[in-house]
């Protein structure tokens, strides 16, 4: 699964998945930072696809190509929102380290907002 990190210039995940070091950051983290487009590639769709399947109530509930396109973009946009507003969080509270307890804080804000 690295090559999904590393072919869309994304930061690899570190050995602890609970946080994200915010040294490579030399001045205040913008969403304008983040590129508009990174591609969704066929990983991704399958990924979203086995998502949605495993809350259908009927096994033979279908999702079309452009409603699956959507929802996979509608992830990523989340995930990349919730990424920046917690090193927002962080830096906030003078942290070097991103840690779930930030994600924690900003989330119900987030689920508001979308």
């Amino acid at each position: 699964m690295a090559h999904l990190w590393c072919s869309h210039g994304i930061p690899r995940p570190l050995d602890s998945p609970s946080h994200l070091h915010l040294t490579n950051y030399h001045q205040p983290f913008s969403s304008q930072a983040i590129p508009d487009a990174w591609p969704i590639c066929r990983h991704h769709l399958e990924l979203v696809s086995r998502l949605l399947h495993l809350h259908f109530r009927d096994c033979k509930t279908k999702v079309s190509g452009d409603a699956l396109q959507l929802m996979a973009e509608f992830l990523r946009i989340f995930v990349l929102e919730a990424a920046v507003r917690g090193v927002w969080q962080a830096q906030a509270e003078d942290l070097d380290v991103v840690e779930v307890d930030q994600l924690e804080k900003v989330l119900p804000q987030l689920l508001l907002d979308f």
